[in-house]
């Protein structure tokens, strides 16, 4: 009876996740490690895999301008992440530990921050992460170094520094984008 109790709870636990989907944050490219970049936004949010991991969704679109034409680069990145890297506590586990590597991410803890957005936005108490897809070959392609900022809802990313690795003409480029608010539905 007791088994059949936790099997039934498990059950219900893993269907009340499934289907999930954070609130969507809207971010808005302010720099780029190239001046051909011209403008760009992202979106931002998580969807559940199961009780113990999330996916992250990175939206991304930008324009670069080569020879004279404008060219789009657009896309959706995404990576399967503990469901803890969606709080606070998460965070303050990294910062102790430093790294947390599983088999399909590798997340580094750099350094506590304060952030000054570009409206003069100041959070406090930041948490500073890079983020490297697994396996090396999803790795080849993008990774990602962001503030976790636990004023931020969703996924709580206040700042965003997107290397995407196979740009046309450009080869690899880090467009860097701040959180401006949350998508309306």
């Amino acid at each position: 009876m007791a088994r059949l109790l936790v099997l039934g709870l498990s059950v219900l636990s893993i269907s009340l996740f499934a289907g999930f989907k954070s609130e969507t944050i809207k971010h808005e490219i302010k720099s780029a490690s190239s001046s051909v970049v011209k403008d760009g936004k992202m979106k931002i949010h998580y969807s559940d895999v199961d009780v113990d991991y999330v996916k992250i969704h990175i939206d991304y679109r930008f324009v670069y301008r080569i020879f004279f034409s404008n060219k789009v680069k657009q896309g959706v990145e995404t990576e399967v992440v503990p469901r803890k890297y969606t709080t606070l506590d998460g965070y303050l586990e990294l910062e102790r530990e430093g790294r947390f590597t599983d088999k399909s991410v590798t997340m580094i803890y750099l350094k506590r921050v304060d952030f000054k957005a570009s409206s003069g936005r100041m959070y406090y108490d930041c948490h500073k992460v890079r983020l490297i897809p697994q396996p090396s070959q999803k790795a080849m392609t993008w990774e990602a170094t962001f503030t976790y900022c636990p004023e931020v809802p969703s996924v709580g990313w206040a700042n965003v520094a997107l290397t995407i690795k196979r740009v046309p003409f450009l080869g690899s480029i880090t467009v860097n984008s701040e959180y401006t608010g949350l998508v309306k539905k």
